[in-house]
């Protein structure tokens, strides 16, 4: 099974990196040909196009090299933090170099590359963090795996994810639409005009005119399920099998290994998904860089909850306490679920709110619009704490019990002892 594990990540890391920008090229064309695409489409494809190549080719030639290593026994270095300074320094800079160019007509040649920058830096920038903690507590990790699990996260739980999805999605804008059309004939001819629009011309379509069909209940509870309930149970229960694999190829990682796989593994997801998602960013030039530090702060989510869940598939696995690593992994999910929700309410407010009517609901949907916004807040500041103090614990932990253990005699030392005290 290991080295069969081995060869299938090298083989497929390769096939990754060979197959991706086929497929970018592939869906900028669909995408392009034969439409009247405006600039902000034409940007946003090449975006997805360049980031989609980019990923491929970095993650699949990642994940190769790091089959390749372990299958044939070279040896591993250790994972050192120090980069976080780095990234956060370019993330920082992208977002105002690109904040300065995003509404500039001839930026065009500039953006996708800034698109994908800062859509990938913060998921590097939080890994680096939970890492250099970690070394801090004085415990390092070994370096293949960890980078084998950012690979894996980029391409093989996104894919899965995306997949799954992708079927999610169809069957629930079909069942919304079958509830709307039973209760409002006219907003389910609306919607589905709107996906014939979306299909023929290759951009999103105009949320202002779908305002009553977007803040319908029916169209709301259909989203907020998929968002807050499928979405966190698939991809938490994808991205999480890094360290199923990393066992099943003859690995017994501890606590600290466990919570740092899912880290990295979240942070690849996190990289892929802020390259595809965040380009529709630049659909906003003006908001442009609040709306990427936003989305720098979902990777921070990502990153938390998959070492949560990690850690729940070590103790599972390896220690064999179902107990905790369900809750542990009931709790990745959670986390997920109550930022997807508080995203997707105040997206729902924001399009309700545009046109409402100055009044007591006005109010109080502004009301609680800006406390779903001080939630994510505080709920970032614990996610960013946590990624900092959570490896940390463990380290020192696993430290405090390796020099426990280093500093006890073996049994025969004891013996020998009590012969001499004998004597």
């Amino acid at each position: 099974m290991r080295d069969f594990i081995l060869a299938f990540s090298a083989i497929g890391g390769v096939a990754a990196a060979v197959a991706g920008p086929l497929l970018a090229a592939l869906f900028a064309g669909l995408s392009l040909w034969g439409r009247d695409a405006n600039r902000a489409a034409t940007v946003s494809v090449a975006s997805i196009a360049l980031g989609v190549t980019a990923a491929s080719i970095g993650l699949g030639l990642l994940l190769a090299w790091a089959g390749w290593q372990a299958l044939h026994g070279a040896a591993d270095r250790r994972m050192s933090g120090r980069w976080w300074g780095l990234w956060s320094a370019l993330f920082a800079g992208v977002l105002l170099i690109g904040q300065a160019a995003a509404d500039r007509a001839g930026a065009a040649v500039v953006m996708p590359v800034l698109q994908v920058a800062a859509g990938a830096l913060p998921a590097l920038l939080f890994l680096s963090i939970a890492v250099a903690a970690a070394g801090l507590g004085r415990e390092q990790i070994a370096r293949r795996p960890v980078l084998g699990s950012l690979a894996w996260g980029g391409l093989g739980g996104t894919s899965l994810a995306l997949v799954v999805e992708l079927i999610l999605v169809v069957g629930v804008l079909a069942v919304v639409a079958v509830g709307l059309q039973a209760a409002d004939p006219a907003l389910a001819d609306r919607l589905l005009a709107a996906v014939q629009e979306m299909q023929e011309t290759g951009r999103p379509p105009d949320l202002a005119g779908l305002r009553d069909v977007v803040t319908s209940p029916i169209f709301a509870i259909g989203l907020l399920g998929l968002l807050g309930v499928m979405a966190p149970l698939v991809e938490e229960s994808l991205k999480g099998l890094a360290v199923p694999l990393v066992v099943a190829a003859g690995g017994r990682p501890g606590r600290l290994a466990g919570f740092l796989f899912g880290v990295a593994v979240g942070a690849g997801f996190a990289i892929v998904e802020g390259i595809l998602n965040g380009a529709m960013a630049l659909n906003a030039p003006e908001f442009w860089a609040g709306l990427m530090l936003l989305r720098g702060a979902a990777a921070a989510m990502h990153c938390l909850a998959s070492g949560l869940a990690g850690l729940g598939w070590q103790m599972i696995l390896v220690e064999r306490r179902w107990l905790a690593g369900g809750v542990l992994g009931l709790l990745a999910v959670g986390l997920h679920a109550a930022w997807n929700l508080s995203v997707g309410i105040i997206g729902l407010i924001s399009l309700g709110g545009v046109t409402a009517a100055d009044g007591p609901v006005a109010v109080a949907r502004a009301g609680v619009a800006g406390l779903l916004a001080l939630f994510l807040l505080c709920l970032w500041l614990l996610v960013a704490a946590g990624l900092a103090l959570i490896p940390w614990r463990l380290a020192r932990s696993e430290q405090a019990t390796s020099d426990t253990l280093a500093g006890e005699p073996d049994a025969d030392d004891a013996e020998d002892a009590d012969d001499t005290d004998k004597t």
